[in-house]
């Protein structure tokens, strides 16, 4: 005992029985110590006590049985013959590490790691998600920040294949292909292309290419990657591409530039990097009324709708758009949706994508998209002196007004039921954005 005393007798490490330990020596996470091997032999022996029953909280026999079997598993590690020292663990000192390369290493959720001095590290340099990674990156994905933030991700393109890209893009942002690799075989022509679209011939990308006028993008390379982004094929590959205008948060999809893929074969990796170049601290919210009517509901007018001409008929919610409803007054009619309600403080800016018949023959008059308005009152004119607004229009949209919690979108009609019909709404803010909204 301790100190010593002439009256020493053996007493336990544990006054009671302890706790079982339900996990094995060797399973991780590990921590290290290091210890003179003179010393292993007094540890082993000293680690025999945990051998005894009564060490142990247990009246199970199988659960002592176990805790006793990993007790000789711990022992076992204390032989110097097979325990490792330091410089066979870390490397030699100040050298990085580099030794242990060969010793330890494994890849830990498709990341390729070494042991660096008793930590698991990921090894520099790797493609998003690791080496091992899935050919498709998707939930938790990087995302880029506003402002210029960028994120990498790597994806294997079969020939046959698309591949989603796990981001959106809008117009300005940037998306540079690096990284590309494997071949492609073309199921029309019966060759084989580089990443690029030039023809694979005896192990070399040769000059040799084709176009075709029925590809997704018919100037560029046959079997070239390629990518569709919000509807549109573009070609990405070869130099940094930049989201041309008309694009907000749309998906990016990548593909090679075949006009049948479905017969295609092969595969290629490659790395894509997408810079965000959106302000930083904006947001935006998309309304696209192909997935239903979204919060958004017809509205009565009560002769607050900024027109004379209006009765007591909203709009109508039918093949996935928002479409006027034929009543009279003067031949015009005026019918209105109504948005969630949400604080507007903060919107900087309103798109809406309409579908219309455009200027009546004849007549000097036309349908489509009429006023934006706050449901304080008070209308306010998308392009003052038109009504004829067909495709997607832009008008700024200040609300700083007390009590204001949702806005309105009305759409004239002189030419009858469906000449007016709304299919998106995109709404563009600054600050925090509401949570109601999309």
């Amino acid at each position: 005992m301790f100190p010593d005393s002439p009256y020493a007798v053996p007493v336990p490490s544990f006054r009671t029985p302890v706790p079982l330990v339900t996990v094995d020596p060797q399973a991780e996470p590990l921590a290290y110590i290091g210890i003179n091997c003179a010393w292993f032999p007094v540890i082993a022996g000293s680690l025999k006590q945990l051998l005894l029953q009564t060490t142990w909280a247990t009246d199970d026999p199988a659960a002592l049985n176990l805790v006793q079997e990993r007790v000789f598993d711990l022992i076992a590690l204390f032989n110097c013959a097979t325990a490792k020292n330091l410089t066979q663990i870390c490397g030699v000192p100040g050298s990085g590490c580099e030794d242990c390369m060969g010793c330890c290493i494994r890849v830990n959720n498709g990341i390729l790691q070494t042991l660096d001095c008793g930590v698991w590290t990921d090894v520099p340099g790797q493609p998003q998600g690791g080496i091992f990674n899935p050919s498709q990156p998707g939930a938790g994905s990087p995302q880029p920040a506003p402002g210029g933030g960028c994120a990498e991700y790597h994806f294997s393109l079969p020939g046959n294949g698309t591949r989603l890209l796990p981001t959106v893009v809008s117009t300005g942002d940037t998306i540079l292909i690096s990284g590309a690799s494997g071949v492609s075989y073309d199921g029309r022509l019966l060759k084989w292309f580089c990443p690029d679209g030039s023809q694979f011939i005896a192990g070399a990308c040769t000059s040799f290419n084709y176009t075709d006028a029925g590809n997704p993008v018919p100037g560029s390379n046959e079997m070239r990657l390629v990518a569709e982004i919000g509807g549109t094929f573009y070609d990405v590959f070869g130099t940094m591409f930049t989201v041309p205008a008309g694009h907000t948060n749309d998906p990016v999809v990548f593909q090679l530039n075949s006009a049948d893929i479905s017969i295609d074969g092969g595969s290629i990796d490659f790395d894509a990097t997408v810079c965000n170049n959106q302000a930083a601290g904006t947001w935006s919210s998309l309304y696209d009324f192909a997935g239903g009517e979204l919060g958004w509901s017809p509205y009565t007018c009560a002769g607050d709708c900024g027109d004379a001409c209006n009765a007591g008929v909203g709009s109508t919610f039918s093949t996935n758009l928002w479409h006027d409803v034929v009543f009279g007054c003067s031949s015009q009619v005026v019918n209105v949706i109504q948005s969630p309600s949400f604080d507007l403080s903060g919107i900087s800016s309103i798109d809406v994508t309409t579908d219309n018949d455009g200027d009546i023959t004849g007549t000097s008059v036309g349908s489509g998209l009429y006023a934006i308005y706050h449901d304080a009152g008070g209308w306010h004119p998308i392009l003052p002196g038109e009504t004829v607004l067909g495709g997607v229009h832009t008008t700024s949209f200040p609300l700083n007004r007390s009590g204001v919690d949702a806005f309105r979108v009305s759409m004239s009609d002189y030419t009858g039921t469906w000449a007016t019909r709304i299919q998106k709404i995109l709404i563009h803010g600054t600050g925090s954005k509401p949570p109601q909204l999309l």
